[in-house]
Order: structure tokens, then C-alpha cells, then sequence
């Protein structure tokens, strides 16, 4: 039907009005859109959790700035993310946990939450992965400050706890009716029980009864709210009865209502105090009876001169009935007028801080004049709080009488020692002498006037004299006693050897008063010394005559011994293959022909057939034996493998023989090393295990080698019974300790090594140090041998 043209345009009209509406339709739709995608990504830019989106294929399709900024200081931007794929940008991420709650969420559709710390960042992070239709949606949140928060509680609380248990006084938690529920360890130490025997205890049942009473009148006090703490000195009665003084404080503590629910005591050990004092108060009774009961003078003297007290000693030395007729008067009055001054001096500087001693005369109150000694040293009176003079004085009278023999006596001395054989002086204290013997100038024909002063050295060797001045002078200058041998001339112009000895005089202060010297002639036994010491001579070179054939013997004896191994390793290596190849072979022929016994021990009794069963048994065990033995003897895999190889297999079997479980330490790139060394090391721990297996009645053995440079350690230790310290001794007498270990000491001598054993009631230690210089030739032959067999 065609149209006219008036319904043309109406459709026309209609269509485009409907074109128009579609059109207007879908721009609002697509607006509404784009602001719902600004608004949703608004929200995302401005939340404060950092956001990606992964596509199926993992690769960003969305970072939010948080997410940028998160990864910034690894130097990753939005624009470097968007478009990668996670797994290739962040590849350590891979087989994390967060890999799997990630590939989890993916595949099941579920959300995922989990915590995950990154090292990379150094940050906790607390991860919320949705999933969604193209992909997953992460939200990140920085929980690192969180974290941190709970950990530095966790460490306070922790502390808090070790300070409890670690404070230097005790403390201690207790209910109402004494029962302990908290005590920290110094409660332990000090009262001796467990912590765990005093919660079942209450602090009654340790306090000491005659602190019971009090105990109970504090803890009703705190109760009835009287006081609210109060601190004693208080005993307790520890757990093996002992008595112990503690400083006890004690706390109501009270909960939240205000209602006392626990008592909490403090405790300090004063124990070592109370002994103190208790010693103190002692110290001070038998400083009293020593004072009462000395023989010397014993006073106390004030500034002003005033006796505040005197012993019974020094009553009796000034002539007093006791005390009561000096104390409380000067002590001046006591001292022999021309000596007051001196004392009066004295005694004040004493009081000043000084210590220091006097000698000087008193007289006594009946008159009697004596020499006394004084020692005084300062001390505060407590009574005063000034300083007053303590002073121990003895009466030296005597002394003074006696220095006055000693003057009169040395008249005597010269007499005495003009009549000795000895040659003899004095000088003063600078050396200067002033005096010789008669014997001194018959022997050198000299005059006093000729000696005079430093005229001696005329009679000195010239040759020796400036040794003889360097000593006399140092002697002078340090006050020792001088002793030298040097040649005096004598009258007929020989010089002859002398012993001279020289000592110094001293008076009471100290001081070298002059010195008294003598010269004996030694020149005859200087002679006789000089035979003798050709005669010493002449025998050291006998001696070391002696001593080389000595070394020489005891080199032939190293070489034989040497030689012994050496034949001894090859016995055992020709027994062992003996053992292997023909005892071995004849096992095995026996081993074939009871199995062919065993294929008709049917046509045989009971009895016949459970013999040959047995003895086809004993036949596998003995060829067991035997191949033991002759690996025992002489290991193949020690040539074959090496010794790693041969050790790891010895001490397996050793182990399964023994009952003994032994760990071996090796280094993981141990070398071969030459024949010989290898050799010694497995006989050393080959030893050492019997040696353990036999004597210690240790369960368990450790091997270790260590290897530093060219040194070898071999170390074989137990947990048995140790070694007694004379049986040591003996084992490390090169010339005792038994057949195996001399065997190992002869072999570690000819590798250079040395061997040490030390043992206590814990177990025993055997330590083999020895040189190691591989030869590279023999050793890369060993390995290619090696492989060869193997192969």
C-alpha cells in the first residue's frame, strides 16, 4: 500500500521523535553512569585504605592513591601497576599466604580476610579480598602501629611479670586467710621452699612462733582498716629450720567496691644484718676486754689535754689506784717537764687529723720516771662530736736502758772484731768508712790515714773496681745489704779473692745509723771451685755424649715402632682378605650345599629337618661374622670410598652392635686425605668406640673432625663415668696406658700429632690433633680408583 504523502511525514515525524527519545534516552543513561563511576571512584580515591583491582589474568586494572603511596618507597607508581600482572610485579609474593587466601578467593567465590606482614615495606597489613565477577577487588589497611600498640603491651606485661620475679627483695600475694597465690622468686630463695610447696602454705605456717602473736595483731589491724600498711622486723623459719630476719612490709590490697580481698607483703633478707650487728656489739665486748686486758697503755686524750679515759695498764704505768685518779684530769701534768712542750704539741696536731708517734718521759704519781712510746691516731668522740686522741702507749724504758748497753757494747764490737780472722770496717751512713779492724791493715800493709774516707780503692783491682763502686753506691742509695766477690791486694802485692758482706745499722725510727762490713778470704775455695767446674765441664760433655747416642737409640726405636704399625696394618689387612676371600668363599660353598639339603628336607624326620634349617642359620650368621670381622680388621671402603665413607659405615654397625648412639660430625666438604692419615684417624675412633663400649657405661658417644688450615681435630667424647685422675696420669704416660693407646700415641707421633684425654665424673673427652699435608697426585689417584671400583 503506498503512502500518501501527508502519512509519510507523520511517520517520518514519529520515527524521528522516537530516534530522538532513544537517543536522549541513552545520553542519560550513560550520564547517570559516568556519575556513578565518579562517584564510586571518588570514594575510592578518598577512602583511607589502599585499593587495587586484579582482572582474571591478575593484572591491575585499578590503584587508588593509598595503594601508590603504599608501594612508593619501593619505587612503584599507578601508572608502573596498571596493566601488569601482581604475581610478575611482586614475585615475592609468590607461595605466601597471601598467594593462597588470593588464588582461594578467586576460585571459590568467598571473601578472604587475613593479617600479612611484608618485609619489603616492614609493615603488618590487614587484607580484604573480594571477589567479583571480572576479578577481585583488595582492600589494604596498615595495621603496623596497631600491631606495635599490642606488642609493646604484650613486652610491658612481660616486664612487668620478669620485674616481679626478679626483684632484689621478696613480694608476695596472700588471701585474707594467709594462703600464698603469688610469690616471686626471691620468697623462694630467701625461706628455701619451691614456689609451688609455699602455695600450699600460709605465711603463718612460716613465721617464727614468737612472731605469731604480732603477725596476727598487724594483719587485724590492716582488717579493721586501723592502718593501712605497717613494716616489722620480723622472723621466719625457713625450710630446713633455719631462723630468717627479713624487714616484712605489708599492703591491704582492696578490689573495686573497696572491699579487702588480698594482702601483699614485701620482704628483705636481713639476716646478714641482724649477724652484723649481733657481731658488732661482740666486736665491741671483746674490743672492750682486749682493752681492759692489754699490757700497754690504752687513753684517750682530749685537745685541751684533758684524760677522758685510761685502761688499767696505764693506771698501773703512772701509778694511779684506777681510773677515778686521772680521768677527768690533764694528762700534762703526767709528762716530765722538759718534754711537756713537745707532748702538748703532739697531741694537738693529733687533733687536727694526724696520726702519729712520740717518745717521751712521764712521772708518775709517785714519782718514778719512765720512757714511753706513743701511736695515736684521731677519733670523733660521739659524745662531744670533736676529735680526740686515741693512743696505744707502752713503756720502753727498757728499750732506752738497752740502746744504752748497745753504745757501751760497741767498744766491746771493736774489741771483738779486731780478734776475727776477717777483715772488718764500718763506715757512716753515706759510706764514708771511719774504722778498720787490725786484720784489715796487717793484709794490706796500710795506715788508717791512708784508708781514710774513700782511700780503700787503692787496694781495689782497676779492673773490677767500677762494678764494686756501682754496687756499693746503689746499696748506699737503696739501704740493702751488700754482698759482692772481688780481689783486695795484699801487703806483698798479690791480689787475692774475698767474700765481702756489708749490713746496715738502723735505730728505732728506721733510720741507718752506719755500716759494718767484713772481707773473708775465699781465694783457696775459688781454686777449688774452678777444679771442680772443669771436672763439671768435662762431665756435660759426657753427658751429652750420652744423650745423643740416647736420641739416636730413641730414633731406631720410633723407626721399629713405625715399622710394627706398619706390619701390624698389613696382618690385618692380609686377615681380613683371607677372611673374605677363602673362609668367605668356604661359607658360601657350605651356605649352596645346606640349601641343597634344604630343597629335600622333606624326605627327612622332624628332627633332621629342623637341624638343617638351624644349621643354615648358623652358617648365615657366621658368614655375617665373619665379613664383619674382616671389614673390622681392615675396613674396604677406607680405600675405596674414603674415610668418611668408612666411618659413617663403622659406626652405624657400631651402633646396632653396642646399643651405643653415636653422633658423627663431619665437615661437609671433608677431603681425602693421604693413606696413612686416613688409616690413623679410623683406628683413633675405631679405639676409642671399644674403649667406650667396654669401660665407661656411656649410652650415648659424639665424633667430631674439624679441619683449620693443616690441622686436624679428632675429638671422641662419652657421658659415662669418667676417668679416675690417677688412671689419667698413667694414660698419658707415653711409657704406660695400655696397648691401644700407645698404638694411636705411636701413630699420631709419626703424623706430627699430639693426644689429650680429659675426664671428670660427667665423661670422658679423647682430642687427637694432628698435620695434615695432602699429596694431590696420590690423593686424585685414590679417586679415580675409587670410582672405578664403585662403578
Amino acid at each position: 500500500m503506498k503512502l500518501d504523502e501527508q502519512e509519510e511525514k507523520l511517520l517520518r515525524s514519529v520515527a524521528l521523535q522516537n530516534a530522538q527519545a532513544v537517543l536522549l534516552a541513552r545520553e542519560r543513561a550513560e550520564r547517570e553512569l559516568r556519575d556513578s563511576n565518579e562517584r564510586i571512584t571518588n570514594i575510592l580515591e578518598s577512602i583511607s585504605d589502599a585499593f587495587i583491582v586484579l582482572d582474571r589474568d591478575w593484572r591491575f586494572t585499578y590503584v587508588n592513591p593509598q595503594a601508590e603511596h603504599m608501594v612508593r618507597p619501593l619505587h612503584r607508581s599507578r601508572a608502573d601497576l596498571l596493566g601488569t600482572n601482581f604475581w610478575e610485579g611482586f614475585p615475592d609474593l609468590v607461595g605466601t599466604p597471601l598467594e593462597k587466601n588470593f588464588r582461594r578467593a578467586a576460585a571459590d567465590k568467598v571473601k578472604v580476610e587475613f593479617e600479612i606482614f611484608y618485609p619489603p615495606l616492614n609493615a603488618w597489613f590487614h587484607v580484604r579480598a573480594y571477589p567479583g565477577r571480572d576479578g577481585l577487588s583488595i582492600y589494604f589497611l596498615d595495621i603496623t602501629t596497631q600491631k606495635q600498640a599490642g606488642e609493646a603491651v604484650r613486652e610491658s606485661a612481660e616486664r612487668l611479670h620478669a620485674m616481679f620475679n626478679q626483684a632484689a627483695v621478696g613480694i608476695s600475694i596472700a588471701l585474707l586467710d594467709g594462703r600464698f597465690v603469688e610469690i616471686n622468686q626471691k620468697v623462694s630463695d630467701i625461706l628455701g621452699y619451691s614456689i609451688q610447696e609455699l602455695k600450699q602454705l600460709t605465711f603463718f605456717d612460716v613465721t617464727h612462733p614468737d612472731d605469731l602473736e604480732k603477725t596476727r595483731s598487724n594483719t587485724s589491724a590492716l582488717l579493721n582498716r586501723q592502718t593501712s600498711e605497717f613494716s616489722y622486723e620480723k622472723r621466719f623459719v625457713g625450710k630446713h629450720g633455719a631462723i630468717v630476719w627479713t624487714l616484712t612490709t605489708v599492703t591491704l590490697l582492696k578490689d573495686a567496691a573497696g572491699k579487702p580481698q588480698f594482702f601483699l607483703g614485701v620482704i628483705e633478707d636481713v639476716t646478714s644484718r641482724k649477724r652484723a650487728e649481733r657481731a658488732s656489739r661482740e666486736s665491741e665486748e671483746r674490743f672492750r676486754a682486749i682493752v681492759k686486758a692489754t699490757p700497754e697503755c690504752v687513753k684517750v686524750v682530749a685537745p685541751d689535754g684533758k684524760l677522758l679515759a685510761m685502761n688499767s695498764a696505764g693506771c698501773v704505768m703512772v701509778e694511779a689506784g684506777d681510773d677515778s685518779d686521772v680521768v677527768g684530769q690533764s694528762v700534762y701534768d703526767l709528762i716530765a717537764p722538759e718534754f711537756r712542750q713537745k707532748f702538748i704539741e703532739f697531741n694537738e696536731n693529733v687533733c687536727r687529723g694526724n696520726k702519729g708517734h712520740v717518745e717521751f718521759q712521764i712521772v708518775g704519781l709517785k714519782g718514778t720516771r719512765r720512757w714511753m712510746e706513743t701511736h695515736a691516731v684521731p677519733m670523733r668522740d660521739p659524745s662531744t662530736g670533736q676529735t680526740v686522741q686515741l693512743a696505744v702507749t707502752r713503756d720502753v724504758t727498757a728499750r732506752k736502758e738497752a740502746d744504752e748497753k748497745l753504745r757501751r757494747s760497741e767498744e766491746e764490737l771493736r774489741t771483738l772484731a779486731d780478734s776475727i780472722p776477717q777483715l772488718a770496717w764500718m763506715a757512716n751512713p753515706d759510706g764514708h768508712i771511719f774504722w778498720y779492724n787490725h786484720g784489715w791493715y796487717e793484709y794490706t800493709g796500710t795506715s788508717l790515714e791512708q784508708m781514710q774516707g774513700w782511700g780503700w780503692k787503692a787496694v781495689h783491682d782497676p779492673n773490677v773496681y767500677p762494678r764494686v763502686f756501682e754496687k756499693w753506691t746503689e746499696s748506699i742509695r737503696t739501704g740493702t745489704p751488700f754482698e759482692m766477690e772481688f780481689p783486695l791486694r795484699g801487703a806483698d802485692g798479690v791480689f787475692r779473692w774475698f767474700l765481702t758482706r756489708v749490713s746496715p745499722f738502723r735505730d728505732a725510727q728506721g733510720k741507718i745509723t752506719r755500716w759494718f762490713g767484713t772481707n773473708t778470704n775465699i781465694d783457696e775455695q775459688r781454686q777449688l771451685l774452678r777444679s771442680l767446674s772443669e771436672a763439671r765441664d768435662h762431665l756435660e760433655i759426657g753427658v751429652q755424649e750420652r744423650t745423643a747416642e740416647l736420641q739416636a737409640a730413641n730414633e731406631s726405636l720410633r723407626a721399629l715402632s713405625a715399622r710394627l704399625l706398619k706390619v701390624q696394618d698389613d696382618e690385618r689387612r692380609r686377615l681380613a682378605r683371607e677372611l673374605h676371600d677363602s673362609v668367605g668363599q668356604i661359607m658360601a660353598a657350605l651356605s649352596m650345599n645346606l640349601a641343597v639339603v634344604q630343597s629335600q628336607a622333606h624326605k627327612l624326620d622332624t628332627l633332621g629337618a629342623r637341624a638343617v634349617q638351624e644349621n643354615a642359620q648358623l652358617v648365615q650368621q657366621a658368614s655375617t661374622e665373619i665379613r664383619t670381622l674382616s671389614h673390622l680388621l681392615h675396613p674396604p671402603l677406607l680405600e675405596i670410598a674414603g674415610l668418611v665413607s668408612a666411618l659413617r659405615w663403622y659406626v652405624d654397625g657400631f651402633s646396632e652392635r653396642s646399643n651405643i648412639k653415636v653422633d658423627l660430625e663431619l665437615p661437609s666438604d671433608f677431603p681425602r686425605l693421604p693413606n696413612d692419615t686416613e688409616l690413623a684417624i679410623f683406628r683413633i675412633v675405631q679405639e676409642c668406640l671399644t674403649n667406650i663400649h667396654r669401660h665407661s657405661r656411656s649410652s650415648t658417644a659424639a665424633i667430631r673432625i674439624l679441619q683449620k688450615g693443616s690441622r686436624l681435630l679428632v675429638q671422641v667424647q662419652d657421658n659415662g663415668r669418667g676417668i679416675p685422675q690417677p688412671k689419667q696420669l698413667e694414660l698419658m704416660d707415653s711409657s704406660r696406658g695400655g696397648v691401644g693407646l700407645g698404638g694411636i700415641r705411636e701413630r699420631l707421633r709419626q703424623l706430627g700429632g699430639t693426644l689429650e684425654i680429659t675426664s671428670n665424673g660427667g665423661g670422658t673427652l679423647v682430642s687427637a690433633t694432628l698435620e695434615v699435608i695432602r699429596d694431590q697426585d696420590n690423593v686424585s689417584n685414590k679417586d679415580k680408583e675409587a670410582g672405578t671400583l664403585l662403578r
